[in-house]
Parts: structure tokens; C-alpha cells; sequence
């Protein structure tokens, strides 16, 4: 199996409002407000976040919705349907996949977390991605209202992670207009890069697929740091080295986004070691700050500096502090291990 972790751009809304289907789905759900309604099913400014989670949660219940399911028709992109027009270049996100994996569909052994915004475009664009890439068949369609949550198929938590399923997570605190809330952001995807790493087989090595085409790209630095910290803990359950090998990143090319047979160009990542990692980000407080100034001085700092941590600003002098990205890694990777004696 392989993971595929995807950060979710506007394209498939865009592709829905160019191809005329924007029309028939208003006229299709003009019986009234209730819980799919035409501007929550676009995405429209005007709608809440709030809506759009609610939404999402009471289809996860009940994906067999007759509203939903109307929606999906009118789209024609119920589990039937076999429109020319829904080829993968309808999104970045499913001509990445075809990219990497040769189909725009999820294949049955694989698993793609769709990364969304918590914002309503954001949450609506990641809806209307899972129904693409399931064919319309929202039975294999899971919503992670917050980082932490399981991504197993069984109650207790056991076996591995469930196979030909989109899983939408949203994200809170990732919307690049409220900064201040950066911090939640990205501790939050360092939850779910752990819960995906937990979730891993390892007879036969499961990998790991980050997708880097779509979304804000303010964002694209961090999870790709994030995969880099995916790659460093593998690597250290596995010295011989061939665990760094099970996580990769990808982008697609502007100008493939339109293709048909899609190129994905692979990133090179690197390795942190992890003991220096813990040693570096063990000197902050669980509010990301260092008061004692310690990190400042321990001589052996500085692989992190100005990437996890900086010197910042305070009204009592500088202070050392978790960037975003800190919060992220430190989440990822965990305490340091305690040394028995």
C-alpha cells in the first residue's frame, strides 16, 4: 500500500464552474436551505467553515444522502456516470495521482489523505477531489475532523490502514489569512504525518506519496519539511537505511496539469538525525519557548536554527521560540526517547 498525502488547491471547483456545471447544481438544489444547499456545495465565500465541517461530518454518518447523491448526478459524477469532461485534468490533485500512480482513481491498495484548508473552498474543493477520485462512491469516503483522529479500519485501532479510501482531514488553523493560528496548523499536520507513519505495514514496507501541486503554496515549505521528518524517523527504525526509501515527495509540472499522461518530478528530501532533533527541540517549553535562553547556549546548535526555532522579539528582551515548522516537526517526531539505567 502507499499512503498518499495531499495538500487540496481550488482547481476542481474552477473546473466546475467553467464546464456550465455550476448551473446545473444550483438548479438542481433550489428546494430550500437544508444541509447541501448550491452555495455550501461551491464553496462560496459567504458560507461558513462551520457549515462546511458539518456538512462533511453528517455525510461521513450517512454517505448514502439522497441530497448528496442528487448533487453527484448533477455533477454527473454519481458511481454510473462516465462523463468525458471528469478526465484526471478536472484537479492538480488527480492529475498528480495519475502522475505517480498511473490512474486518476484511487487504486484498491492505496490510501489518499486529502490535506484541506480549514476554510469553506478549502473543505468544498476536498469534497468534491474525494468524490472525483472515488468515481462518485462516497461508501469509501472518510472525514477526520481534527488531527489525532484514527485512520484505521476497526474500532480498537489494530491492522493496517484502510485500502481504496480517500480520507479528507481537515486542518484547523490553516488558512493563510489568520497567521496567529500558523502554530495549530502545522502541529496539526505533524499529528497526522504521525498517525500515518503508526498506521504503516511493514510486511511488505508500506510507503508514503506527498503530493505537492495543489494548495496554498505558502504551505508547500512545511509540509515538505514534514515529509523530510517522515523520511528521518523511518530511516532511524530501519539502519540499514532502506527506510528513508518508503517516503517520497512529488510535484507536476504547470504546464502537465493538462495532460494526459502527466510527469510527476521526484524532490530530494533529507535526513535529520533524529537525536540531534530531540536534543535541539527539547530545550522549548509545550508553548514552543525556550525563557531560559539555554538553546543559546549549547554550543552543538544550529542544524534547526532559523528553520524549527528562532531568536524573536519579546518586550523582555529576545526570547527563543518554535517556528511553525518546529511545532510541526516536534509533534512528528515525538519526545526523546528515555534513557534506562
Amino acid at each position: 500500500m502507499t499512503v498518499h498525502l495531499m495538500t487540496v488547491g481550488n482547481s476542481i471547483r474552477e473546473h466546475l464552474e467553467q464546464n456550465g456545471r455550476a448551473m446545473h447544481l444550483a438548479s438542481s438544489l433550489r428546494s430550500g436551505r437544508g444541509l447541501l444547499d448550491s452555495r455550501l456545495l461551491l464553496g462560496q465565500e459567504h458560507a461558513e467553515p462551520q457549515e462546511a465541517n458539518a456538512f462533511l461530518s453528517a455525510l461521513a454518518r450517512d454517505p448514502a444522502d439522497e441530497r448528496t447523491a442528487s448533487a453527484l448526478r448533477a455533477a454527473r459524477l454519481g458511481p454510473n456516470d462516465t462523463d468525458s469532461q471528469w478526465r484526471s485534468t478536472a484537479s492538480a490533485e488527480a492529475t498528480s495521482l495519475r502522475a505517480v500512480t498511473g490512474e486518476h482513481r484511487v487504486r484498491h491498495e492505496d490510501l489518499v489523505v486529502l490535506l484541506a484548508t480549514d476554510t469553506v473552498p478549502g473543505l468544498l474543493s476536498a469534497f468534491w477531489n474525494a468524490a472525483f477520485l472515488l468515481g462518485g462512491d462516497l461508501q469509501r469516503l472518510s472525514y477526520l475532523e481534527a488531527p489525532g483522529g484514527r485512520i484505521l479500519p476497526d474500532g480498537a485501532g489494530n491492522g493496517p490502514a484502510a485500502r481504496g479510501r480517500v480520507l479528507l482531514a481537515r486542518i484547523p488553523g490553516m488558512d493563510m489569512r489568520d497567521p496567529a493560528r500558523f502554530d495549530e496548523a502545522m502541529a496539526g499536520l505533524g499529528t497526522i504525518a504521525r498517525t500515518v507513519l503508526d498506521a504503516l505495514g511493514t510486511d511488505p514496507p508500506e510507503k508514503v506519496a506527498v503530493h505537492l501541486s495543489g494548495g496554498y503554496k505558502a504551505t508547500l515549505p512545511f509540509l515538505l519539511g514534514i515529509t523530510e521528518g517522515m523520511r528521518s524517523v523511518l530511516a532511524a527504525k530501519d539502519p540499514s537505511g532502506r527506510g528513508a526509501d518508503r517516503v517520497a515527495a512529488h510535484v507536476t509540472h504547470e504546464e502537465n496539469l493538462s495532460a494526459d499522461r502527466p510527469q510527476a518530478v521526484g524532490l530530494p528530501l533529507r535526513r535529520f538525525p533524529l537525536d540531534a532533533v530531540h536534543s535541539e527541540l527539547g530545550y522549548f517549553d509545550e508553548h514552543g519557548a525556550d525563557p531560559e535562553g539555554a538553546i543559546g547556549q549549547d554550543t552543538e546548535n544550529g542544524l534547526l536554527l532559523g528553520y524549527a526555532y528562532d531568536l524573536v522579539p519579546a518586550a523582555d528582551g529576545d526570547l527563543w521560540r518554535l517556528t511553525p515548522f518546529g511545532h510541526g516537526l516536534r509533534t512528528l517526531i515525538g519526545p526523546a526517547p528515555r534513557t534506562v539505567t
